[in-house]
């Protein structure tokens, strides 16, 4: 039951149209937002988190029908940088902390051209870049590089196993599901940075 919780199979992580400057753009930006942090986790402080970077934006909750729905950044007056990050209450609350933090990058980089044409998020399919970078963004600023490293380096620690390399299938589920809980994100997403981070 708890797995099924935070599984979130449908997210698509596809970072293929994204060059090596743009990710590395987007390491820097998600590590300048996550400075408080440090390599600590974030989970459901990022709501804190955005609306203190971010006084113009606030939060809603939305039932949606619609599964597929995850978030849309509304702004309602194109003269103003107010922001809503409206999250669909149906979705379970990992997905709500990841698609929070995937608005958030949109508001940081594209506000211009959100506030003239505005888009509903379903994480399930990036067709474009900035769909790609958004979730890249998301992924990055809830486990970055460096805490996903040291906690790997603590699980082999725990477990007497020299190599990251030499852990078992079973081990690395373990790993995961200990990621999911401690960092409150999916666990596509942490399967997705464990194999991006190599």
């Amino acid at each position: 039951e708890i797995f099924e919780l935070y599984k979130q199979d449908r997210y698509d992580l596809s970072t293929s149209d994204l060059t090596k400057t743009d990710l590395n753009e987007i390491k820097k930006l998600s590590k300048e937002k996550r400075s408080n942090y440090a390599n600590a986790p974030i989970g459901r402080e990022i709501f804190r988190l955005i609306s203190e970077q971010e006084p113009n934006i606030s939060f809603k909750l939305a039932h949606y029908d619609n599964k597929e729905i995850d978030a849309l950044l509304y702004i309602p007056f194109v003269e103003s940088r107010r922001a809503h990050i409206i999250l669909n209450a149906s979705q379970p609350l990992v997905s709500q902390i990841f698609a929070a933090a995937h608005e958030y990058y949109h508001y940081l980089k594209d506000y211009e051209e959100l506030r003239n044409n505005p888009q509903v998020c379903s994480l399930e399919a990036l067709k474009t870049v900035s769909e790609q970078k958004a979730s890249r963004f998301a992924a990055e600023l809830l486990l970055p590089a460096e805490a996903l490293r040291d906690e790997v380096d603590r699980f082999l620690g725990f477990s007497n196993v020299k190599k990251a390399v030499d852990l078992k299938v079973g081990q690395w589920a373990v790993v995961c599901i200990l990621l999911v809980k401690k960092y409150e994100i999916p666990l596509k997403a942490v399967i997705f940075r464990l194999h991006e981070e190599g």
